[in-house]
C-alpha cells in the first residue's frame, strides 16, 4: 500500500516538472544588466499567464546574476516560498512584478533574495492592507523600489513594511489627496531619490513630506502640473533639508508662479545648483505675474547657480536683485517664454552686471503691441551714444523673439562691449542694426535672422573678427549696396558656418567671400531665387556642405563641374529645385549620376518634368535607356535642322536668282550714295532722249529702219552697243539707262530669246518705279508679236508704260506720229 502511493507521489511530481518544463519554454533569455549595474542574463517570462513560478530552470541561469521578468501575469499572491527554488539555483538581482492582481504579499516574501538589488511591484493593486508588516524584511541589499500606480490613496502607504528597507535609495510612488510621507518614513536613511506618479489633485502641506526629513535627497522632481491645489505651503521644503542638486517645479493649472516661489522659505541661506520652476500658471484665472518684492522675498536669499523660470507667465520685472545672494550666485538664468513686456530700471542694471552670469536667457517674450524695455527709451533724447557693457563673465546671451519698440533709424549709436561673450542670439528683434555696433572680440556664435539688413552699418562685423559662425536668414540683404557687398564680411576671416537663405538673393558678389578662402566649411543659400551657382563660391577652398535647397537651379555648368570636382569631401543640398532631366541637359545630368555621394537629398530632388525622384533615372538600365533616346532624339533634331536649312538654302537660291537684279540694284544705289554719285540725272540734262533695247537679230532693222526715223524727229538715241566700258552688266545698263529720257525696248521673237532682255527689263522698271518716272518705259511690238507672250515684268506695270505696234503694213505717216506723240518734250 505503501509502495502504491510513493508511486502516485512520483508520478504527480512527474507530470508537475513536465508541465513546468512546457511552461518554461514560454520565456526567452538574453544578456542583461540590471539598474544596480548587475550584468547577467534576464529571464523573461512577461506575458505567459503564470499564477507560480515554474520550478524547471534553464540549464543556463544555473549560478547566474538573473533578473527575473514576472510582469503581465497571473500572479494573485506572493510568499516566502514563491521564489526559494529559483533562489538556490540563480542569483536573483531583480524582480519585475508590475501589472499583475496581487491580493497578498506575505511574511518575508522576498526573504530567499538576498541579493534583490530592484523590486517592481508597479500597476499590481496592491493596497495597505494586503502587504505584510514584514513583507520586506530581510532584503538587506535592496536599493531601488518601484511601488507607484496601485490604490495606496485608500488607506495610505505601507509606511511599516517600507520602513524596514534601510538600504533603499531609489523609491517610485503614487502621490495623492491627502498623502502623507509619516515618521516612520524616517527610517529611510538611504533614500537619495524619489520619482512620484500623480493621482488627483491634492495640496502639498507641512506634513506631505514630513517623514522624510532624514532621508539624504539632494535632487527633488516635482512636476504636477494640473495636480496641485493653490495652498501650497511655505515650508515645503523643511522636510528636505539635504537638497543641493537640483529642485524642479511644475506646479502649473491651478497655481501661479508666486505661490510657487513663497514655497522656497526653507530653501534660504543653502546653495543650489539648479532651480527649475517652469509652465506654473493658474489657467482658470487672468492674473499679472510680476517678479516682484513679495513674490521673490525668498528666492533671492538662495545661492543659485542655474535658475530657470521659462513659461511662467511673467508680465514684468520689478525686483531689484542687485547685491543679493541671487544676484552673487546666478551663473545661467533663463526667463524665455514669458510674457515680459516691462522691466524697472534698477531691475535691468542688475541684469546687466551679474557678476558670475554666464548665461542669460530672455527669448521668446515678444509683445508687439505693448511697451517692452528699449535701452533708447531714456537715453535717445540726451546722448548720441549708448554703450552697453555686459559682464565679463557672460558667455551665452538669447534676446531672441523679442521686439525693440521706439527703436528710431537716426535715433543715438548703440555699442555692445563685451569680452568674453560666445554665443549672442538677436533674431527676430527689430534690432536697429543700422545704429549698432558690436566689440564682442570672443564671439564665436552670432544670429541676427528675421531683422532687416536694408540700412545695416557695414562696419557692424569688424569688432566681431572672432566669428565662428553667422546666421542672417530672412533679413532682406542687399548686396546692390557697395558698402555691403565689398565690406559686410571683410576680415571675418575665422568663420566656418554661414546661412544666408531667405533672402530672394539672384546673385553673390564675386568677391563677397575673398577673407573665407580658407575657413568657410559650410555655406547655407536655401530659398532664394538663384539659378545659378555663384561665383563667389570659387574661392572657397575648404567648403563642406552647400545648401542651395529650393532655389531655380536646373542644371550644374561646365564650371560649376570643374569647380566641385576639385572640392573633396563636399556635399551638396539640392532639394525643391527645378532640375532639368530633358536631353539637352544630359552632360549635367550625367556629372550628377557619377557623383551621387556628393548629395546626400538626392531621393528628394525631383526631375521637373516627371516629378519623379532623380535617383530613379540614374539607375543604370534606365539611364541607358535614357541615353539611347536622347541620342536618337539628337539624330532626329539634326535631320530636322538640316533639311530646314537645306530648304532655307535652296529658297534663298531662287530668291536671289529670281530677285538678283532688284538686289544689285540696291546694292549698286548704296555703294554709288557712299562714293556720293547720284543715279538720277537733274530734269532736262539728259545725254540721249532715248535708250533702245534690242537683239542682235534687230540690230539692222533698228539702225537702218527706226535708227533714220528717229534722227529726222530729232530723237537723239542711245544704242546698247557698248554699254559696259569695263563696269559690270548692271552697272552699265544703269549708267546708260540713267542718262536717257525714256526706254524703248523692242520686242519681237528674238528678243525673248536673250537673257539680256530679261536683265534690262528688269533694271529699267526697278529704276523707274524707285525714281517715280511716269511713262518713262516705250515698248514697241515688233511684226504683231502677240501681248499675251510678253515678260510678266513688262504685264505687271503695263498701267504704267506706253506701248504701240510697228507694222511694215502700216503707213510712215501713221508711225511718225506714233512716234511724235511718244518722245515729244514734256
Amino acid at each position: 500500500m505503501s509502495t502504491m502511493k510513493q508511486r502516485k507521489q512520483f508520478v504527480c511530481q512527474l507530470l508537475v516538472w513536465r508541465v513546468s518544463v512546457i511552461l518554461s519554454q514560454n520565456c526567452t533569455i538574453s544578456p542583461y544588466v540590471d539598474e544596480c549595474g548587475n550584468a547577467g542574463l534576464l529571464w523573461n517570462c512577461s506575458g505567459s499567464g503564470f499564477n507560480r513560478l515554474p520550478t524547471a530552470f534553464p540549464p543556463e541561469l544555473k549560478n547566474q546574476n538573473v533578473a527575473l521578468d514576472l510582469s503581465y501575469n497571473r500572479f494573485s499572491s506572493v510568499t516566502e516560498d514563491t521564489f526559494d527554488q529559483i533562489a538556490s539555483y540563480s542569483n536573483v538581482t531583480s524582480v519585475i512584478l508590475h501589472h499583475n492582481d496581487i491580493t497578498e504579499i506575505g511574511n518575508l516574501a522576498f526573504h530567499d533574495l538576498s541579493n534583490l538589488c530592484s523590486l517592481d511591484l508597479s500597476s499590481s493593486n496592491l493596497e495597505k492592507d494586503k502587504i505584510d508588516t514584514d513583507a520586506f524584511s530581510a532584503i538587506s541589499k535592496l536599493t531601488i523600489l518601484r511601488i507607484d500606480q496601485n490604490n495606496f490613496h485608500y488607506q495610505g502607504y505601507p509606511d511599516i513594511s517600507m520602513s524596514k528597507l534601510h538600504s533603499l535609495q531609489v523609491l517610485k510612488i503614487d502621490v495623492f489627496r491627502n498623502f502623507s510621507f509619516t515618521k516612520l518614513f524616517e527610517e529611510l536613511k538611504s533614500l537619495s531619490k524619489l520619482e512620484f506618479n500623480c493621482i488627483g489633485s491634492f495640496s502639498l502641506t507641512n506634513s506631505s513630506f514630513y517623514g522624510l526629513r532624514l532621508s539624504p535627497i539632494y535632487s527633488i522632481d516635482m512636476s504636477f502640473f494640473g495636480h496641485v491645489n493653490r495652498d501650497v505651503t511655505e515650508d515645503l521644503f523643511c522636510s528636505f533639508p539635504y537638497i543641493t542638486d537640483d529642485v524642479i517645479l511644475n506646479f502649473g493649472g491651478k497655481c501661479n508662479l508666486s505661490i510657487v516661489l513663497r514655497s522656497l522659505k526653507c530653501l534660504q541661506h543653502r546653495e543650489i545648483n539648479n532651480i527649475s520652476i517652469t509652465h506654473t500658471r493658474d489657467v482658470s484665472r487672468s492674473e499679472l505675474i510680476i517678479f516682484d518684492d513679495w513674490s521673490t522675498e525668498y528666492l533671492i536669499n538662495i545661492c543659485v547657480s542655474n535658475l530657470t523660470l521659462h513659461h511662467n507667465g511673467i508680465y514684468g520685472i520689478k525686483r531689484n536683485i542687485y547685491n543679493t545672494k541671487l544676484w552673487n550666485c546666478l551663473e545661467y538664468f533663463d526667463l524665455s517664454y514669458n510674457r515680459i513686456v516691462f522691466i524697472d530700471s534698477t531691475s535691468d542694471i542688475a541684469l546687466l552686471t551679474f557678476p558670475r552670469i554666464r548665461g542669460f536667457n530672455q527669448c521668446c517674450n515678444d509683445r508687439r503691441g505693448e511697451l517692452m524695455y528699449s535701452p533708447y527709451n531714456a537715453s535717445q533724447q540726451k546722448y548720441r551714444s549708448i554703450t552697453i557693457t555686459l559682464p565679463n563673465t557672460l558667455e551665452v546671451l538669447d534676446l531672441s523673439e523679442n521686439y525693440v519698440h521706439n527703436a528710431i533709424k537716426r535715433g543715438p549709436f548703440v555699442k555692445v562691449k563685451a569680452k568674453n561673450l560666445l554665443k549672442f542670439y538677436l533674431q527676430n528683434t527689430n534690432a536697429p542694426l543700422v545704429s549698432w555696433i558690436l566689440e564682442i572680440p570672443s564671439l564665436e556664435t552670432l544670429d541676427l535672422s528675421e531683422n532687416s539688413f536694408e540700412n545695416i552699418n557695414s562696419e557692424i562685423f569688424q569688432g566681431v573678427r572672432n566669428l565662428r559662425q553667422l546666421y542672417a536668414v530672412n533679413v532682406r540683404l542687399n548686396f546692390q549696396n557697395n558698402l555691403i557687398s565689398e565690406g559686410l564680411f571683410k576680415n571675418l576671416k575665422y568663420l566656418t558656418k554661414l546661412d544666408i537663405s531667405k533672402n530672394s538673393l539672384t546673385s553673390l558678389p564675386r568677391c563677397l567671400f575673398r577673407d573665407q578662402k580658407n575657413s568657410l566649411k559650410e555655406i547655407y543659400l536655401d530659398n532664394n531665387m538663384l539659378s545659378v551657382l555663384p561665383n563667389s563660391l570659387m574661392d572657397l577652398e575648404g567648403l563642406c556642405i552647400l545648401s542651395a535647397r529650393y532655389n531655380l537651379i536646373s542644371k550644374f555648368s561646365e564650371n560649376d563641374q570643374n569647380l566641385f570636382n576639385a572640392m573633396k569631401n563636399l556635399s551638396i543640398y539640392l532639394e525643391g529645385n527645378p532640375i532639368s532631366c530633358a536631353c539637352f541637359n544630359i552632360q549635367s545630368l550625367k556629372w550628377m549620376k557619377d557623383r551621387q555621394h556628393m548629395f546626400p537629398d538626392r531621393f528628394n530632388v525631383l526631375c521637373i518634368e516627371s516629378k519623379n525622384p532623380i535617383v530613379e533615372l540614374f539607375e543604370d538600365q534606365t539611364w541607358r535607356k535614357f541615353e539611347l533616346d536622347c541620342q536618337s532624339k539628337e539624330w532626329l533634331t539634326f535631320s530636322a535642322v538640316l533639311l530646314v536649312l537645306t530648304m532655307l538654302t535652296f529658297a534663298i537660291t531662287v530668291a536671289i536668282k529670281k530677285y538678283r537684279v532688284h538686289l544689285e540694284y540696291v546694292i549698286l544705289r548704296l555703294k554709288n550714295k557712299w562714293k556720293g554719285i547720284p543715279l538720277r540725272k537733274p530734269d532736262n540734262n539728259f545725254l540721249y532722249d532715248v535708250y533702245v533695247s534690242y537683239s542682235d537679230l534687230d540690230y539692222l532693222w533698228v539702225t537702218k529702219t527706226l535708227y533714220p526715223i528717229l534722227e529726222s524727229l530729232n530723237v537723239k538715241p542711245c544704242l546698247d552697243e557698248d554699254i559696259y566700258g569695263g563696269r559690270t552688266i548692271l552697272e552699265g545698263i544703269v549708267n546708260r539707262i540713267n542718262e536717257c529720257r525714256k526706254v524703248l525696248f523692242v520686242v519681237s521673237e528674238s528678243f525673248l530669246d536673250i537673257g539680256q532682255s530679261s536683265i534690262e527689263v528688269r533694271t529699267a522698271i526697278t529704276h523707274a518705279v524707285h525714281n517715280q518716272f511716269q511713262g518713262y518705259i516705250v515698248v514697241l511690238i515688233k511684226d504683231g508679236f502677240p501681248l499675251e507672250r510678253l515678260p510678266d515684268e513688262l504685264k505687271n506695270i503695263w498701267w504704267c508704260i506706253e506701248y504701240f505696234g510697228w507694222s511694215e503694213e502700216e503707213q510712215n505717216e501713221v508711225i511718225l506720229k506714233k512716234l511724235t506723240d511718244i518722245f515729244k518734250p514734256e
